[in-house]
């Protein structure tokens, strides 16, 4: 029963532990790791396609001259993607998703999405 015990402890402490102590949009993947899944799993053109359509219908740039500076995923912690308005209500659940940066010329702009581009979100323009 001892035995049991400690080895459950150890499990508990290797694998689920780490994870508690990491900021919800914190990538739990080490860079090799995550380079690897990013190589593997890139982000969907659909969430692309949506920043980018959002974005040139703010700026009237056209969305082929937006360009992504980078792509990675990232799990929100909530449905708002961590960017609720005063007064919004948003779901309390982790949503898994992406943090896209576009470019154009001297100006970056930087989304959140949920996993497949349906929920967007444009963080503070840099």
């Amino acid at each position: 029963m001892g035995k049991l015990l400690l080895n459950s402890v150890m499990i508990w402490f290797l694998v689920v532990h780490p994870t508690f102590a990491m900021p919800f949009n914190q990538n739990p993947w080490p860079n090799a790791a995550k380079d690897y899944w990013i190589s593997q799993n890139s982000v969907p053109a659909k969430v692309t396609q949506a920043v980018r359509k959002d974005l040139s219908q703010r700026t009237k740039i056209a969305s082929s001259q937006l360009k992504v500076q980078n792509a990675q995923p990232m799990t929100w912690p909530d449905g708002c993607l961590g960017l609720a308005k005063p007064d919004e209500f948003c779901t309390q659940m982790l949503v898994p998703g992406w943090q896209v940066t576009l470019t154009h010329q001297q100006h970056t702009w930087t989304y959140r999405t949920d996993s497949q581009g349906q929920n967007i979100r444009l963080a503070a323009p840099h």
